[in-house]
């Protein structure tokens, strides 16, 4: 179904992006690599649609790893079968995300390493690893969790470019062909639901505020 369609692109191509922005930020931070920081200017800078048309021409065109699009013809088919129509259209998405995800939390674990805190660890002998790993990565995933929660939202409904490329069977290609199609019911009630989507990523984001820094709490008073 649609839906489930979405949720495995978006789910896939989140946890990717993820990753990839946790090992980018570390391998900046702790091994001073010069790679991360272009591999993250070169993401931002690859428009989405652009990327997915070399994915296509690359590894199904010429190597003839992966299909270039669409959907299984059996449905109840192996793992595999559904999973290399997801393949392409997530690593696309994930690539045109990790770039910025990649800049906020490098931003986000420079000005944490300048906090009291990280100099008190420094302070008491422990190594840059145990620092950056235990004490400035949780407070530096902040403004990442809040991009996170927004693409959340977006991949449900404004990967409609990447979708179409693709003729992925998601939310993106329902709302692109309900406009080709002047079914604009249709296309509002998607695009409502994506709205949905949105607000209930970042209210999960607020929650994992708290988790990731213990200062910030929801009911609590400082005053009398």
């Amino acid at each position: 179904c649609i839906m489930g369609n979405e949720f495995n692109l978006a789910v896939v191509a989140l946890l990717f992006a993820t990753l990839l922005t946790l090992v980018g930020s570390l391998l900046a931070d702790l091994a001073y690599t010069w790679l991360a920081p272009r591999v993250s200017f070169a993401g931002i800078s690859v428009p989405p649609f652009w990327l997915a048309l070399l994915l296509i021409l690359l590894f199904a065109v010429t190597l003839g790893w992966l299909p270039a699009g669409g959907q299984p013809l059996d449905p109840g088919g192996g793992f595999w079968d559904g999973a290399k129509y997801l393949v392409l259209p997530a690593v696309s998405l994930t690539l045109a995300s990790v770039g910025g995800h990649t800049r906020y939390m490098r931003a986000a674990m420079v000005e944490t390493l300048r906090q009291d805190h990280i100099r008190t660890a420094r302070a008491k002998g422990l190594s840059e690893r145990r620092v950056v790993l235990h004490h400035a990565l949780r407070n530096a995933l902040i403004p990442v969790v809040t991009i996170i929660a927004l693409d959340f939202g977006y991949l449900f409904s404004g990967a409609l470019i990447t979708e179409t490329i693709f003729a992925y069977p998601g939310m993106g290609k329902l709302i692109f062909d309900a406009i080709m199609g002047n079914d604009f019911n249709l296309a509002l009630v998607a695009l409502l639901f994506a709205t949905g989507v949105t607000l209930a990523g970042n209210i999960l984001a607020d929650l994992a505020y708290a988790w990731l820094d213990p200062r910030i709490g929801f009911g609590r008073s400082d005053g009398p």
